[in-house]
């Protein structure tokens, strides 16, 4: 069942619901209320809490002390995990009647970017864990209860890609195989999978539930850069999946998931694809934000030894500096308005147009670009010792050069995709349906959901 308000254990969820006029006796740091400026300029009220940004910045500490350890032991510290669900960053996509917050996407987005600055790969496990428990949002009641009705503190990993197999058998499926890269596998119980299975005549990816414990942990992560996700393959053996606990991805996307007649806030309403894009993008952002302050402050202390020559002080680079900077601070504000934008449209019962929300994903693809941007700019700049794995440099740039081989940073797939939609050709897209498809999957929501 969804969360008591009884339940002693929801106590201080409950308090940091959107909304909610509650004041806490022994927290009183969370209750506080603020206004803060929304991407678009208006300024807009803020949660009785204190924000997911500042909370971020409170356990940037503890973050940052295993951000060398999460590389050298290639999974996130137990310790960093916990105080991002502690804080409650990892339900903050959450519906608030599972003890989640209902956040805002853009101020769980900038918490991201704030765990990140601090380590990359803690980043990525954040931004991942929240959007898992948005898509679950999307699925049925049932699944929900069995995630969350106990413990809304519940984490879920994912392998999208359809590397293993699921057959349709009386009741459910049997899912069959090794599925790749599940970052933050180990600190979770349930793992998001991938496969095809055919629906209306024809194969249609689906996505599928299962307890961890039913599948086996494989630890092949060994990768250039960030090696902390513990993004480790998940094998299954001949695994029974009942229906309830997998949703038609169409139906995602056409927004007629049995979840949303009680999941009815704007938040899971906003396009899969504004929000989904960012996975690789947020972390990256953060990645690049700590490249560029750990750069100024190294290229403040470096002179050249062959000419005794302040590199601080020299023209070009202050010219390069400042670009990157600015680089990086303009896809930021981009990457925020899309989200913004999704959310008000949902707000308001709309939906972005088709070329429209090409273009949001596209604009939103480019994040990683971006980030990457500030290192290779700045990297070669510095004398050899950057190369070395104890310079922070080292690690950030391999985190960005592997953030920006994610599939939702794929700017040349996402373009085309908007391109043909602006001449009128037909366009292949990862977060898009056409007409057709959108009725078709709703009319399959309905067979199956009522």
């Amino acid at each position: 069942m969804p969360l008591s308000p009884a339940d002693s254990r929801s106590d201080r969820n409950l308090l940091h619901q959107r909304g909610s006029a509650q004041t806490s006796t022994d927290e009183p740091s969370t209750t506080k209320e603020t206004f803060m400026t929304a991407p678009t300029g208006a300024t807009v009220r803020a949660h009785h809490r204190t924000s997911l940004v500042d909370r971020a910045r409170e356990i940037a500490p503890v973050v940052a002390k295993y951000a060398a350890d999460n590389d050298a032991h290639r999974v996130v510290a137990d310790e960093a995990v916990q105080a991002m669900v502690d804080c409650g960053l990892t339900r903050a996509l959450q519906p608030a009647r599972y003890g989640g917050e209902e956040a805002h996407p853009v101020e769980f987005v900038e918490a991201v970017i704030e765990v990140a600055k601090s380590c990359t790969s803690t980043g990525w496990v954040l931004m991942l864990l929240g959007v898992h428990n948005w898509e679950v949002s999307h699925m049925t009641e049932q699944l929900q209860d069995e995630l969350f009705g106990d413990d809304p503190t519940t984490l879920l990993s994912s392998s999208y890609a359809p590397h293993g197999t699921a057959t349709p058998v009386e009741g459910g499926y049997i899912l069959n195989g090794s599925w790749k890269s599940s970052s933050g596998v180990t600190h979770a119980s349930w793992v998001i999978l991938g496969a095809s299975v055919e629906a209306d005549g024809k194969p249609l990816m689906h996505n599928f539930v299962v307890p961890l414990a039913e599948g086996r942990i494989i630890d092949d992560w060994f990768v250039l850069g960030m090696r902390g996700t513990g993004s480790r393959s998940v094998e299954l053996d001949q695994v029974f999946v009942p229906a309830h606990r997998a949703l038609d991805r169409q139906i995602l996307l056409a927004q007629a998931g049995p979840g949303l007649k009680k999941n009815d806030g704007p938040l899971y309403r906003v396009p899969q694809g504004y929000l989904y894009n960012l996975v690789a993008g947020a972390p990256a952002l953060g990645a690049g934000w700590a490249f560029y302050e750990e750069y100024v402050d190294q290229l403040k202390k470096f002179t050249r030894r062959f000419d005794n020559a302040k590199l601080s002080e020299d023209r070009v680079e202050l010219l390069r500096t400042n670009d990157v900077r600015v680089r990086l601070d303009d896809q930021q504000k981009v990457a925020l308005r899309i989200l913004d934008e999704g959310y008000r449209l949902a707000e308001l019962g709309q939906v972005p147009g088709d070329l429209e929300a090409a273009r949001g994903i596209y604009d939103a693809a480019r994040t990683a670009e971006a980030a990457l941007y500030v290192a290779q700019q700045l990297m070669p700049t510095m004398s050899a010792r950057v190369v070395h794995e104890l310079n922070p440099l080292s690690r950030l740039y391999r985190d960005l050069i592997v953030a920006r081989q994610h599939f939702t940073q794929n700017t040349d797939f996402a373009a085309a995709t908007a391109a043909n939609l602006e001449m009128g050709n037909p366009a292949a897209a990862t977060f898009l349906l056409s007409e057709a498809e959108r009725t078709a999957a709703a009319d399959r929501s309905k067979r199956l959901y009522g």
